[in-house]
């Protein structure tokens, strides 16, 4: 014995700690794309145009005065170089920023006069020199014989000023172009105006600020992106503007460091649920502190958890760590109704080892089926077309087989283990005496109430804001309110525009005009890069051969910002609030509406970030109703199938249904705003709580067929199971109470909600489950007597026809 208990201490140990190392490997992943359903018609477009012009923008603000600060020349120069570096760090796809555009705009003019004024330019030089020596040998003074000259260079450079004069108005030239000619920066920035002119409004929103944009490539992990973050944030810092403020922020930043919360949420919550689940052991079971070891199992379980998660490529997701305390609780439940059969086993005289051993087999059948049932009502979650909740389900799919699996594997020998006798199962901490709940007069009520819940359930309204979902505290979340506060903007509404030709003259004309439109009908967004007002200006629609010149002269490097270089994808952007996610929908509708209507051959789609939010939203709202329904049937088809008795698979479900449908109503009814994760919570407690159910229901049955009538049948199973269904309950309840402390909104509400929900379950099982079945079961007797007088005459004949 001690020989195979030191083989099987060897290979646990070496299992455990192969399971340890595949679980370190986890790594964290908040992304947004866990939020919406990539096949929906709203997102399909993100990655396409994400692929085109890059993720969504990380945002340097300078705070300054642009026309005395910002640009002024030495400030610009250190501008030109931060963007420089900036531009040159590993994972950023492009930099836009006003040093930038500037430099660009700068080299791109040098070489359109280089290119179409050259040879005119040189026989210009030549008679302008001749027109100012023969103003010398006329004796005039030195500013005349210049004004000659400048006439002479006029009049020969005639034709091909006139040809360019407006482009080169377009973009504002005065004097000679040059970061230190500050008349010619003004005027490229402000034209004759105060503010910034408007098609440049995405680089200068006001003429206190102007804004650096990032793209970051789009295969970065949040772990690069926050690394990223961090060094542009150096950079900045670094920079030595004076008297300009600058600062960085951006929603990719805030959604990787919130990814990174997930992992310190699951250091300081282990030991945190660890202490729970310890004192629901000591304080429901109270024999001792041995007890504690099934906390040993339970580790295991969330171990082998992790560690297929990992295998399996789930990643360390809001789904994970929701689903691992649970997985902790789950298995502390399964451990204590292997415990409480074991003590029953070893007060009716059964030595240690056998006990453990009768134990097992007498649970592997219901606790196998209570969690195939359970994995059931887990995976029907992958209906879902939303990524978080399909991984939810799969995580506690996977971690319910395994909790099975290692308790009822490794669960005898440890509780079996130095046993020196004297325990007794628990108690239920209230009597068990009163009237039945199975009754018309209870039940109708619980029902119609259920019914009503779980018909208005899909009323209930789900919130994936950033803001409420990101930890509160979160310095990236700050920022990113920071940048909110100052613009009235912080996100990016992203929408593609495909056609044959985007920069055909019509199409630029249609996205200067439709963007004039969209910020004329909602003020709350702000203009973002629009190719069509870089093109177009505010003046008539360009002719071909117009466009083909502005084409020439505008930086092929701003130009890649909003358009491929096959010209068949661009993108209209605008600033957007990080306001509720309804609201972001509502903006994104009029936008749409106010791009009507279309050139022909010209399609318009949204994409990134905001899509992705409203999507989701809409997505986990229509999915709640059909998710329960899906989960119901998925476990009421195999409780049938292996109890084979309609009333022995249904009666475990009324609990969890009435549980399910009164807990919908009341959030229907208070207004509660759930988060993505609570999309999934009447499944969720659907599967949780049925293991409860099929519990007392096969002790009732199995007393039954012992020989006892149904009332002492009602009373063993609420005896011998009805206390470890309420341990088992608070241990679950605790896996998910755990939850409220974590800095994560969504993890919060998702814990308090479902452990309630689970603590409703049970009571109701423990006082409906045997009353039902019993009831049940009466009635099924009376009808039986009530058949057997039909019969009688028949059998009278019988006998008398045979004695005769």
């Amino acid at each position: 014995m001690g020989r195979r208990s030191a083989g099987l201490a060897a290979l646990v140990a070496v299992v455990a700690v192969a399971a340890a190392v595949l679980a370190a490997g986890l790594r964290p992943s908040a992304s947004p794309s866990l939020l919406a359903d990539p096949d929906a018609p709203t997102v399909r477009q993100t990655p396409a145009q994400e692929k085109a012009f890059g993720g969504e923008p990380i945002v340097v603000v300078a705070k300054g005065d642009l026309a005395t600060r910002t640009l002024a020349p030495q400030q610009l120069l250190k501008l030109v170089d931060l963007e420089g570096k900036m531009a040159r760090e590993q994972g950023v796809r492009a930099v836009y920023g006003p040093a930038t555009f500037l430099n660009s705009a700068l080299v791109q003019m040098e070489q359109v006069i280089e290119r179409e004024l050259g040879p005119v330019a040189k026989v210009a030089d030549r008679q302008a020199r001749a027109a100012v020596a023969e103003a010398r040998r006329d004796g005039a003074s030195t500013a005349e014989a210049n004004r000659r000259g400048e006439e002479a260079r006029a009049q020969a450079l005639g034709p091909k000023l006139r040809q360019y004069s407006d482009i080169l108005v377009r973009l504002g030239s005065v004097g000679i172009p040059s970061l230190a000619n500050r008349s010619f920066v003004l005027s490229v920035v402000f034209g004759a105006s105060q503010e910034p002119k408007p098609r440049f409004r995405w680089l200068f929103p006001d003429r206190e600020h102007a804004l650096v944009l990032v793209r970051p490539d789009t295969d970065l992990s949040d772990e690069q992106l926050r690394a990223l973050g961090d060094r542009l944030g150096d950079l900045a810092a670094k920079a030595g503007m004076q008297d300009v403020q600058l600062s960085v922020a951006g929603v990719p930043l805030t959604v990787a460091a919130t990814a990174d919360s997930f992992t310190r949420d699951l250091l300081r919550l282990s030991p945190l649920v660890v202490l729970l689940l310890a004192a629901a052991l000591l304080l429901g079971l109270r024999h001792g502190k041995r007890r504690l070891r099934l906390l040993g199992l339970a580790g295991g379980s969330v171990l082998a958890t992790a560690a297929a998660s990992r295998l399996l490529g789930l990643g360390l997701t809001p789904a994970t760590v929701a689903a691992l305390p649970v997985v902790l609780g789950l298995a502390v439940d399964y451990a204590v109704q292997l415990q409480s059969r074991y003590w029953h086993e070893r007060r009716a005289g059964a030595a240690p080892v056998p006990a453990a051993g009768r134990a097992r087999a007498a649970l592997l059948p219901v606790l196998g089926l209570a969690g195939a049932a359970m994995a059931c009502g887990f995976l029907a979650l992958c209906i879902s077309p939303i990524p978080l909740i399909d991984r939810l389900g799969i995580t506690l799919a996977v971690g319910t087989g395994l909790a099975v699996a290692v308790v009822l594997g490794l669960g005898p020998s440890v509780i079996a283990w130095r046993d020196t006798g004297g325990a007794a199962p628990p108690e239920l901490p209230f009597g068990q005496g009163g009237r039945s709940l199975a009754r018309p007069a209870v039940l109708a009520p619980l029902a119609v109430l259920a019914v009503v819940g779980l018909a208005v359930a899909h009323g209930t309204k789900v919130q994936s804001d950033l803001t409420a979902l990101a930890p509160d505290d979160l310095p990236e979340l700050e920022r990113l309110q920071g940048v909110e506060r100052e613009l009235g903007t912080s996100g990016t509404l992203r929408l593609a525009v495909t056609a044959k030709d985007v920069l055909d003259p019509d199409v630029i004309t249609w996205m200067r005009d439709a963007g004039e439109r969209v910020l004329a009908g909602e003020q709350r967004l702000r203009p973002g890069p629009n190719v069509g007002e870089l093109l177009a200006g505010s003046g008539p629609a360009p002719t071909a051969d117009e466009a083909a010149g502005l084409l020439r002269v505008v930086p092929r490097y701003f130009l890649d910002a909003v358009v491929t270089r096959d010209r068949t994808r661009a993108e209209l952007q605008f600033g957007v609030p990080v306001v509720p996610v309804p609201e972001q929908g509502e903006i994104l509708q009029h936008a749409l509406d106010d791009l009507k209507p279309l050139p022909p051959g010209v399609e318009v789609a949204p994409a990134g970030l905001v899509a992705r939010a409203v999507q989701s939203v809409d997505d986990l709202e229509a999915a709640r109703p059909t998710l329960l329904l899906i989960a119901l049937l998925a476990v009421a088809a195999l409780l049938l199938a292996v109890r084979r008795s309609l009333r022995r698979a249904l009666v475990p479900l009324v609990p969890t249904v009435l549980a399910a449908g009164v807990s919908a109503l009341v959030l229907r009814v208070s207004g509660i705003e759930l988060s993505p994760l609570g999309a999934a919570l009447e499944p969720l407690v659907l599967a949780v709580g049925v293991e409860f159910g099929v519990l007392l229901e096969a002790r009732y049955q199995e007393a039954r067929t012992a020989g006892f009538s149904t009332g002492r049948a009602r009373e063993i199973a609420v005896e011998r199971v009805g206390a470890a269904v309420w341990v088992s309950a608070i241990a679950a309840a605790a896996g998910f109470g755990v939850l409220l402390a974590s800095d994560l909104g969504l993890l919060r509400q998702f814990g308090v909600l479902v452990a309630i929900e689970v603590l409703l379950c049970a009571a109701l099982a423990v006082r409906l489950v045997p009353d039902l079945a019993a009831a049940l079961d009466e009635r099924a007797m009376r009808r039986a007597r009530a058949h057997r007088p039909t019969s009688a005459p028949r059998r009278e004949r019988v006998t008398a026809e045979m004695a005769g």
